[in-house]
């Protein structure tokens, strides 16, 4: 549906849909050899939570969503779904 949304609040990567689900994706990659899901932290996590407010606010929806992420390192990328801290 939409990269880069930006609020006030902070950004979401990649907002897209599925069947009547939104997903709110923050994306992290790392070439190093820890797990890059380590950098979304609560701070970071409750940014994104303020934003998704802000996105059902401003497109007046009333469905349910998940917050997932994408990590990409050298070996892999993997969808991680409905995160939380």
């Amino acid at each position: 549906m939409e990269r880069n949304f930006h609020s006030r609040f902070g950004e979401i990567d990649i907002i897209a849909k599925e069947e009547n689900l939104l997903h709110f994706i923050e994306v992290k990659s790392t070439s190093k050899n820890y797990d890059a899901l380590h950098r979304i932290t609560s701070q970071k996590l409750e940014k994104i939570i303020k934003t998704v407010n802000y996105f059902y606010i401003q497109n007046e929806l009333n469905c349910d969503y998940q917050i997932d992420a994408i990590v990409v390192n050298s070996e892999k990328i993997e969808w991680i779904k409905n995160i939380d801290y």
